[in-house]
C-alpha cells in the first residue's frame, strides 16, 4: 500500500527556528479498519521526523467503538506509538461523539484516558502552549453539523466558538485545529470571531479529499473537490494548503485528505470503495525568519 505525503513550505516572522508539523485526520478507527494502513501512516510519520503531529479530528468513526474492550486499547496503543515519534496534539471532529444511530454521546473515560499519555495533548476547546506555539483545539457542536436548516452552520459556529474557546492572542504563531474547514475562514465568521484574525495556521480534515480519485489529485488544481461531507458537490476548501489574506496578514489552512475516505459508518455498499483511496498525511514545513 502506497501513502500519499503532500508537502508544504510557509513562512512566518514570528518563530526564529523552524517547526515541522505533519497533519492527520480522519482515521476513523473501527472494525474494519486496516492496521496495516495505520502502521504505514505511523512509520511515513516517522521517517519525516517532525515536531509535532496533529491529528484534526474523526480519529474513532463512532464511539460504540470503545464499548469493545479490545477496540478501545488498541485505539489508545495507536496514539502512545506516534506519541513516541513527536509531541501529538488532538482535536476532537463529529464521530469522537456522534452515535450511529443518532443523537450526541461523549465517552468522557476514553476522553481522558488519551489526554493522560505521556506527550499527548487533547485540545477539546483549550489551549496548550509550547514555546513560541500556541496550539488551539476547538470542537464544534452536533448543532453545527445537523440542523434544521442543514449542513454546517455558520451562526451557531460563531456562537459557540465565541462562548467556549480561549482568547487567541497575537503574541505567539498561533496553530488551530479545527476539524471542518468548511466555514472557519468566511469572512462572516472572521468579523465576528475577531481572534480568529489572530490564528497562523489552521489543521483540518473532514472532507476526505473530497473525493477525487488519486490520479486527479495533481491533475485538478486549486482546492475543489468531487463532493463534500455535506453531499454538496464541488466543494470549496477540500483539500490542500488554502490562504487568506486578511488585514495584510495571510492565514494558512490545511485541509488533510485523511487516512480513511470510507468509513465503517457508511453504507456497506460503498466499503470496498476505501480500498481504491490511499491515505494521506500533509507534512508542513513552517520557516522561521524572526
Amino acid at each position: 500500500m502506497h501513502i500519499i505525503i503532500k508537502k508544504h513550505l510557509i513562512e512566518s516572522d514570528k518563530l526564529a527556528n523552524d517547526i515541522k508539523i505533519v497533519n492527520t485526520a480522519d482515521y476513523h478507527y473501527s472494525n474494519i479498519s486496516s492496521r496495516s494502513k495505520f502502521i504505514i501512516v505511523r512509520d511515513s510519520i516517522k521517517n519525516i521526523k517532525p515536531d509535532y503531529i496533529s491529528i484534526s479530528g474523526d480519529y474513532i468513526d463512532m464511539p460504540e467503538i470503545l464499548e469493545n474492550p479490545i477496540r478501545y486499547e488498541e485505539s489508545l496503543i495507536y496514539i502512545e506509538q506516534l506519541s513516541r515519534i513527536a509531541k501529538v496534539i488532538m482535536s476532537i471532529g463529529s464521530h469522537e461523539y456522534m452515535l450511529k444511530k443518532g443523537g450526541a454521546y461523549y465517552n468522557t473515560n476514553w476522553f481522558n484516558d488519551i489526554d493522560s499519555i505521556p506527550n499527548v495533548e487533547l485540545l477539546n476547546n483549550k489551549r496548550f502552549i509550547d514555546g513560541d506555539i500556541n496550539f488551539y483545539g476547538y470542537t464544534p457542536t452536533r448543532r453545527y453539523y445537523y440542523n434544521k436548516t442543514g449542513f454546517e452552520d455558520e451562526n451557531e459556529l460563531i456562537k459557540d466558538f465565541c462562548n467556549k474557546m480561549p482568547e487567541i492572542d497575537n503574541e505567539l504563531y498561533n496553530v488551530l485545529l479545527c476539524h471542518s474547514p468548511i466555514k472557519i475562514l468566511n469572512p462572516k465568521v472572521l468579523e465576528e470571531i475577531i481572534g480568529l484574525k489572530n490564528v497562523d495556521l489552521v489543521l483540518s480534515g473532514h472532507m476526505h479529499n473530497g473525493m477525487l480519485p488519486n490520479f486527479m489529485n495533481d491533475l485538478i488544481k486549486g482546492n475543489k473537490g468531487f463532493i463534500a461531507p455535506n453531499k454538496k458537490l464541488f466543494p470549496d476548501n477540500a483539500r490542500g494548503m488554502i490562504s487568506r489574506k486578511i488585514d495584510d496578514k495571510e492565514i494558512y489552512m490545511n485541509v488533510t485528505g485523511g487516512v480513511t475516505k470510507i468509513q465503517e459508518t457508511a453504507p456497506k455498499i460503498l466499503h470496498f470503495v476505501d480500498k481504491l483511496y490511499q491515505p494521506q498525511i500533509d507534512y508542513i514545513h513552517i520557516k522561521g525568519i524572526k
